[in-house]
């Protein structure tokens, strides 16, 4: 690579030196030199981090020591290929991959471009790189927080989660209210009978009520419990009596007072109707 000089440099050294008789590139490169405080400073990653730029990046990877640690160019490597793929930069992204460190595991890359919403790069790194990322982590989570429904699509057609992703990976879907993923993942992995309950308690906390439902209908639970003050306070008479028809609650001392602070006048009228 041609070592990279600063602009106003190569400008002013050009013009004025070829007026005087010539080129004088020990000149110039002292200048250069000179001048250089942002290579002190800044790594690839960190430069990136503040200029999203494939030309930053060239520059100052010509100006990094000789004998760079190989594990540290490693760490500015992941660091700066996920700051590209969460912008969707796939440019300095190929770069960063192909030249700078090349064949080098990338640790953040998938699950940023999939955070970020970014199909385009996901695509690329499976197609040309799929060997130097995760696949089949946490990387859909990114995209179900966002209910970014193209990417989860083609994640779920190329990159299936392992079981063991899978439970965390139904917490947060149950937190959007995604039945339908809570559904896939869990005729996918057979998720655990722990950790359905657990999505089950955050898709209560989160007011989800018809995934709440589908799990007590559909998945094998110790605790077949439901949060009825929860679903009064939320004003979702229809879950209230479906659970009372199923014998999965009652209402309680304080489900009325719980409706009447949320201000839920239905609420403490169905509330009378089923005590009755």
């Amino acid at each position: 690579m041609v070592f990279p000089l600063f602009t106003a440099v190569s400008v002013v050294c050009r013009e004025c030196l070829a007026s005087r008789g010539g080129d004088l590139p020990h000149v110039t490169h002292n200048i250069d030199e000179y001048m250089d405080t942002v290579s002190l400073k800044w790594t690839v990653a960190t430069g990136y981090a503040h200029s999203p730029s494939l030309r930053l990046l060239q520059f100052l990877s010509a100006r990094e020591p000789a004998r760079l640690d190989p594990s540290y160019r490693w760490s500015i490597l992941n660091d700066a290929a996920a700051s590209a793929a969460a912008q969707g930069d796939l440019t300095s992204l190929q770069w960063l991959v192909e030249y700078y460190c090349p064949d080098r595991f990338l640790t953040k890359a998938v699950t940023a471009a999939a955070a970020g919403g970014h199909l385009s790069i996901l695509k690329w790194l499976h197609t040309d790189h799929q060997n130097l990322g995760y696949w089949g982590g946490m990387e859909m989570g990114g995209a179900i927080l966002k209910q970014d429904v193209e990417v989860i699509k083609w994640l779920k057609a190329n990159a299936e989660p392992h079981r063991e992703c899978a439970a965390k990976l139904m917490l947060v879907a149950a937190a959007q209210g995604d039945q339908e993923l809570v559904e896939w993942l869990h005729t996918l992995c057979r998720v655990g009978a722990d950790e359905v309950e657990e999505a089950k308690g955050t898709a209560q906390d989160k007011c989800h009520w018809k995934v709440v439902q589908w799990m007590l209908e559909n998945c094998e639970l110790r605790d077949r419990s439901v949060n009825f003050d929860r679903a009064a306070g939320d004003g979702c008479l229809w879950f209230l009596k479906w659970a009372v028809e199923q014998n999965l609650a009652r209402p309680g001392d304080r489900t009325v007072i719980v409706a009447a602070e949320h201000g839920c006048a239905e609420r403490r009228l169905g509330d009378a109707e089923m005590a009755s």
